[in-house]
């Protein structure tokens, strides 16, 4: 049984449960970054806006394993759903009022080229070769985050336009989302315990930085905020490449220690296709900051 076939029976018999009397059972494949695709079931009650979706990714794995039967996992994932009671309440009491949502509107960086169909019914802005696309935070602690994607049905019902979601966006998310911008080598230290290069003279250059944002967490979007990377640019003295490690960070190399674009190209391809999850790439080539013009290129 495929994975598509196993969701649709897992929603057809949950549905027929007398817990999911007065609830809607949706068995749906969602489009996530970089057009790949996870299989999930939302259970919405009556007037209920928001609800957790869960994905059926490991129960699959259980039944294709001869672990666990369609019953079983219906049962399974009905007890998931009581312990995701607390969380599905909290949902409910989430108001979608703009008024109210204004303030929690951040954006993110995806591929262009690897989001064609994630990039169809959102709102979004060409950057490079690269789109900036909309999210709603809902909730966001230390263990997790909450959010919403802001797609064309969204932004309709709030009557605003993608550049007033880029307004709010440039405001909101240095504010949510603060850069951090450092040695890879301090941060390696301030994670290891140690540093990975051994000791070095006090002398030697840092040639090899991290930007992110302090948690980590889609940081690749910290090269938009305009006065972080002008920052950047007098702190590195001059142009650098922008290394697109990954959607979460990139990494910042001074012009002078690049002797072949082509060759860093490659690197990062190479990298990208045997060392990043397929959802977290973001780019396969490397951007150029141009410090005197204050401008991109690629």
């Amino acid at each position: 049984m495929s994975k598509y076939q196993f969701m649709n029976e897992v929603t057809r018999n949950l549905s027929s449960r007398p817990e999911m009397q007065d609830c809607q059972v949706e068995g749906k494949v969602y489009v996530r970054n970089n057009d790949t695709h996870s299989y999930g079931i939302s259970i919405i009650r009556t007037d209920d806006r928001v609800s957790p979706i869960v994905y059926i990714d490991r129960f699959y794995d259980g039944y294709s394993q001869k672990k666990r039967t369609i019953d079983e996992t219906v049962d399974d994932i009905l007890e998931l759903m009581q312990h995701m009671e607390g969380e599905r309440n909290a949902l409910t009491d989430i108001s979608l009022d703009f008024d109210e949502c204004r303030d929690r509107i951040v954006f993110r960086l995806v591929s262009a080229s690897k989001n064609k169909e994630y990039l169809e019914h959102i709102p979004h802005i060409p950057f490079m070769d690269l789109a900036i696309v909309f999210i709603l935070i809902l909730e966001d602690d230390e263990e997790e985050m909450k959010t919403i994607r802001v797609n064309d049905a969204l932004m309709e019902e709030w009557d605003v336009t993608t550049a007033d979601l880029m307004s709010y966006a440039k405001s909101n998310t240095p504010r949510l989302y603060p850069p951090q911008f450092q040695t890879l080598d301090s941060l390696m230290t301030e994670y290891l315990g140690f540093s990975p290069c051994g000791n070095s003279d006090e002398n030697d250059e840092d040639f090899l930085y991290l930007l992110s944002n302090e948690r980590l967490s889609y940081g690749a979007t910290s090269i938009l905020y305009e006065d972080t990377i002008e920052s950047v640019s007098e702190l590195m003295d001059g142009d650098f490449y922008i290394i697109p490690s990954s959607i979460h960070e990139v990494l910042l190399l001074p012009e002078k220690y690049v002797d072949s674009v082509e060759e860093l190209n490659e690197m990062i391809y190479e990298i990208n296709r045997n060392h990043v999850v397929s959802s977290d790439v973001l780019s396969d080539r490397a951007y150029f900051y141009k410090k005197s013009e204050k401008r991109f290129y690629f």
